[in-house]
Protein backbone atom coordinates (compact mmCIF):
# COMPACT_ATOMS: atom_id res chain seq x y z
CA UNK A 1 0.00 0.00 0.00
CA UNK A 2 1.35 3.41 -0.94
CA UNK A 3 2.37 5.69 1.90
CA UNK A 4 1.60 8.77 -0.15
CA UNK A 5 -1.57 10.64 0.71
CA UNK A 6 -3.68 11.65 -2.31
CA UNK A 7 -2.95 15.23 -3.29
CA UNK A 8 -5.62 17.79 -2.51
CA UNK A 9 -5.96 21.57 -2.70
CA UNK A 10 -7.65 21.61 0.70
CA UNK A 11 -5.61 21.96 3.87
CA UNK A 12 -6.47 18.83 5.82
CA UNK A 13 -6.97 18.91 9.59
CA UNK A 14 -5.46 16.59 12.16
CA UNK A 15 -8.36 14.37 13.23
CA UNK A 16 -7.51 11.87 15.95
CA UNK A 17 -10.25 9.42 16.85
CA UNK A 18 -11.21 9.16 20.52
CA UNK A 19 -10.28 5.48 20.41
CA UNK A 20 -6.63 6.50 20.00
CA UNK A 21 -6.74 8.57 23.18
CA UNK A 22 -8.44 5.70 25.01
CA UNK A 23 -5.83 3.28 23.72
CA UNK A 24 -2.98 5.44 25.10
CA UNK A 25 -4.79 6.10 28.37
CA UNK A 26 -5.50 2.41 28.98
CA UNK A 27 -1.92 1.46 28.10
CA UNK A 28 -0.56 3.45 31.04
CA UNK A 29 -3.52 2.71 33.28
CA UNK A 30 -2.73 -1.02 33.15
CA UNK A 31 1.04 -0.61 33.14
CA UNK A 32 3.64 -0.34 35.88
CA UNK A 33 5.30 2.41 33.85
CA UNK A 34 5.10 6.02 34.96
CA UNK A 35 2.09 7.73 33.40
CA UNK A 36 3.30 9.32 30.16
CA UNK A 37 -0.16 9.64 28.58
CA UNK A 38 0.18 13.35 27.80
CA UNK A 39 3.67 13.06 26.32
CA UNK A 40 2.70 10.05 24.22
CA UNK A 41 -0.40 11.76 22.86
CA UNK A 42 1.59 14.93 22.12
CA UNK A 43 4.26 13.12 20.10
CA UNK A 44 1.62 11.17 18.15
CA UNK A 45 -0.31 14.37 17.37
CA UNK A 46 2.89 16.12 16.28
CA UNK A 47 3.83 13.25 13.97
CA UNK A 48 0.28 13.22 12.57
CA UNK A 49 0.59 16.95 11.89
CA UNK A 50 3.95 16.30 10.21
CA UNK A 51 2.29 13.71 7.98
CA UNK A 52 -0.19 16.36 6.89
CA UNK A 53 2.63 18.83 6.15
CA UNK A 54 4.68 16.27 4.22
CA UNK A 55 1.60 14.74 2.52
CA UNK A 56 2.88 11.29 3.38
CA UNK A 57 2.10 8.92 6.25
CA UNK A 58 5.78 7.89 6.21
CA UNK A 59 7.42 11.04 7.55
CA UNK A 60 11.02 12.13 7.82
CA UNK A 61 11.24 13.35 11.41
CA UNK A 62 14.55 13.29 13.27
CA UNK A 63 14.69 13.22 17.05
CA UNK A 64 15.94 16.81 17.03
CA UNK A 65 12.95 17.86 14.91
CA UNK A 66 10.47 16.10 17.23
CA UNK A 67 12.09 17.50 20.37
CA UNK A 68 11.96 21.03 18.97
CA UNK A 69 8.32 20.61 17.95
CA UNK A 70 7.09 19.08 21.21
CA UNK A 71 9.48 20.34 23.89
CA UNK A 72 10.21 16.77 25.02
CA UNK A 73 13.77 16.12 26.19
CA UNK A 74 16.35 13.85 24.61
CA UNK A 75 16.26 11.28 27.40
CA UNK A 76 12.47 10.86 27.29
CA UNK A 77 11.79 10.83 23.54
CA UNK A 78 13.12 7.29 22.78
CA UNK A 79 10.88 5.93 25.53
CA UNK A 80 7.81 7.72 24.09
CA UNK A 81 8.56 6.43 20.58
CA UNK A 82 8.86 2.92 22.04
CA UNK A 83 5.41 3.29 23.67
CA UNK A 84 3.89 4.48 20.38
CA UNK A 85 5.41 1.53 18.51
CA UNK A 86 4.06 -0.93 21.10
CA UNK A 87 0.64 0.68 20.71
CA UNK A 88 0.93 0.20 16.92
CA UNK A 89 0.47 3.95 16.39
CA UNK A 90 3.82 4.39 14.63
CA UNK A 91 6.42 2.18 12.95
CA UNK A 92 10.06 3.13 12.49
CA UNK A 93 11.23 2.33 8.94
CA UNK A 94 14.94 2.09 8.16
CA UNK A 95 15.64 2.68 4.47
CA UNK A 96 18.66 1.22 2.71
CA UNK A 97 20.57 2.71 -0.18
CA UNK A 98 21.25 0.88 -3.43
CA UNK A 99 24.54 -0.36 -2.03
CA UNK A 100 22.83 -1.86 0.99
CA UNK A 101 23.99 0.71 3.52
CA UNK A 102 21.52 2.38 5.87
CA UNK A 103 19.94 5.56 4.52
CA UNK A 104 17.29 7.79 6.07
CA UNK A 105 15.08 6.59 8.90
CA UNK A 106 11.36 7.31 8.55
CA UNK A 107 8.41 7.06 10.91
CA UNK A 108 5.17 5.66 9.54
CA UNK A 109 2.19 7.24 11.27
CA UNK A 110 -0.79 4.92 11.66
CA UNK A 111 -4.50 5.83 11.53
CA UNK A 112 -4.17 8.99 9.43
CA UNK A 113 -7.56 9.83 7.97
CA UNK A 114 -7.81 9.85 4.18
CA UNK A 115 -8.89 13.04 2.34
CA UNK A 116 -12.06 11.43 0.98
CA UNK A 117 -13.13 10.54 4.54
CA UNK A 118 -12.46 14.06 5.77
CA UNK A 119 -14.41 15.49 2.84
CA UNK A 120 -17.51 13.79 4.22
CA UNK A 121 -16.91 15.35 7.65
CA UNK A 122 -15.73 18.90 7.01
CA UNK A 123 -16.21 20.01 3.41
CA UNK A 124 -19.89 19.57 2.63
CA UNK A 125 -20.88 23.23 2.14
CA UNK A 126 -22.34 22.40 -1.28
CA UNK A 127 -24.27 19.39 -0.03
CA UNK A 128 -27.97 20.27 0.13
CA UNK A 129 -28.69 17.47 2.59
CA UNK A 130 -26.12 18.88 5.01
CA UNK A 131 -27.52 22.40 4.64
CA UNK A 132 -30.99 21.08 5.40
CA UNK A 133 -29.81 19.31 8.57
CA UNK A 134 -28.03 22.46 9.78
CA UNK A 135 -31.10 24.59 9.02
CA UNK A 136 -33.45 22.26 10.87
CA UNK A 137 -31.18 22.18 13.93
CA UNK A 138 -30.87 25.96 13.96
CA UNK A 139 -34.64 26.33 13.83
CA UNK A 140 -35.27 23.66 16.46
CA UNK A 141 -32.69 25.10 18.85
CA UNK A 142 -34.00 28.66 18.47
CA UNK A 143 -37.72 28.03 18.85
CA UNK A 144 -40.13 26.11 21.04
CA UNK A 145 -42.62 23.39 20.08
CA UNK A 146 -45.75 24.96 18.57
CA UNK A 147 -44.07 28.36 18.21
CA UNK A 148 -45.13 29.88 14.89
CA UNK A 149 -42.46 30.24 12.22
CA UNK A 150 -43.05 32.35 9.13
CA UNK A 151 -41.69 31.35 5.73
CA UNK A 152 -40.44 33.86 3.20
CA UNK A 153 -43.12 32.85 0.71
CA UNK A 154 -46.48 31.10 0.45
CA UNK A 155 -46.25 27.33 -0.07
CA UNK A 156 -48.84 25.16 -1.80
CA UNK A 157 -49.36 21.47 -1.04
CA UNK A 158 -51.44 18.89 -2.87
CA UNK A 159 -53.27 16.87 -0.23
CA UNK A 160 -56.31 14.71 0.39
CA UNK A 161 -58.90 16.46 2.60
CA UNK A 162 -62.14 14.72 3.58
CA UNK A 163 -61.61 12.17 0.83
CA UNK A 164 -61.11 14.79 -1.86
CA UNK A 165 -58.07 16.25 -3.61
CA UNK A 166 -57.29 19.72 -2.33
CA UNK A 167 -54.64 22.41 -2.63
CA UNK A 168 -53.46 23.75 0.70
CA UNK A 169 -51.68 27.07 1.17
CA UNK A 170 -49.45 27.98 4.10
CA UNK A 171 -46.76 30.42 5.15
CA UNK A 172 -46.96 29.76 8.91
CA UNK A 173 -45.45 26.57 10.33
CA UNK A 174 -44.45 25.05 13.67
CA UNK A 175 -42.65 22.02 15.05
CA UNK A 176 -44.59 19.63 17.25
CA UNK A 177 -42.97 17.82 20.18
CA UNK A 178 -41.91 14.98 17.85
CA UNK A 179 -40.00 17.49 15.69
CA UNK A 180 -42.41 17.06 12.78
CA UNK A 181 -43.00 20.21 10.76
CA UNK A 182 -46.66 21.23 10.70
CA UNK A 183 -48.23 23.78 8.37
CA UNK A 184 -51.10 26.01 9.51
CA UNK A 185 -52.69 25.59 6.14
CA UNK A 186 -55.71 27.16 4.50
CA UNK A 187 -58.00 25.13 2.25
CA UNK A 188 -60.78 25.98 -0.19
CA UNK A 189 -59.45 29.49 -0.84
CA UNK A 190 -59.13 30.32 2.80
CA UNK A 191 -62.56 29.13 3.94
CA UNK A 192 -61.12 26.95 6.70
CA UNK A 193 -57.79 26.21 8.40
CA UNK A 194 -56.19 22.87 9.27
CA UNK A 195 -52.90 21.58 10.58
CA UNK A 196 -51.05 19.69 7.88
CA UNK A 197 -47.89 17.60 8.43
CA UNK A 198 -45.43 18.62 5.73
CA UNK A 199 -44.36 15.57 3.73
CA UNK A 200 -40.81 14.58 2.82
CA UNK A 201 -41.44 15.81 -0.73
CA UNK A 202 -41.70 19.40 0.51
CA UNK A 203 -40.01 19.56 3.90
CA UNK A 204 -36.51 20.40 2.62
CA UNK A 205 -37.65 23.49 0.72
CA UNK A 206 -39.86 24.70 3.59
CA UNK A 207 -37.13 24.25 6.21
CA UNK A 208 -34.65 26.24 4.11
CA UNK A 209 -37.20 29.01 3.64
CA UNK A 210 -37.99 29.18 7.35
CA UNK A 211 -34.31 29.23 8.31
CA UNK A 212 -33.65 32.05 5.86
CA UNK A 213 -36.52 34.11 7.22
CA UNK A 214 -36.67 33.37 10.96
CA UNK A 215 -34.59 35.42 13.45
CA UNK A 216 -31.48 35.31 11.29
CA UNK A 217 -30.39 34.85 7.70
CA UNK A 218 -29.53 31.20 7.20
CA UNK A 219 -27.46 32.17 4.15
CA UNK A 220 -25.33 34.41 6.37
CA UNK A 221 -25.04 31.72 9.06
CA UNK A 222 -23.95 29.13 6.49
CA UNK A 223 -21.37 31.52 5.03
CA UNK A 224 -20.05 32.17 8.53
CA UNK A 225 -19.77 28.44 9.22
CA UNK A 226 -17.82 27.93 6.00
CA UNK A 227 -15.45 30.79 6.80
CA UNK A 228 -14.80 29.46 10.29
CA UNK A 229 -14.11 25.99 8.90
CA UNK A 230 -11.53 27.41 6.49
CA UNK A 231 -9.84 29.42 9.26
CA UNK A 232 -9.79 26.63 11.83
CA UNK A 233 -8.19 24.09 9.56
CA UNK A 234 -5.63 26.26 7.76
CA UNK A 235 -2.09 25.03 8.37
CA UNK A 236 0.19 27.80 9.69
Amino acid sequence: MSSLLPTTDKVLPVVIHDDIMSKIFNYFKDSEEKNYTGYTYAVYAFLYHTARRQKNIRVYATDTFIMKGTGIGQSLLPKIKKFLAELDLIEVIQDRSGSGTFAKRYIEVKFVWKPETLDKLFYQEDNLSTQYKIAKELLWNNSHPYEELEANKMFEFDAMVNGQDATLCAEIFYFNEDRHLIAKAMADRGEYELDYTVTTDNVHEVIMSLADNYKYSFSAVLKTLQTKTENIFTTP
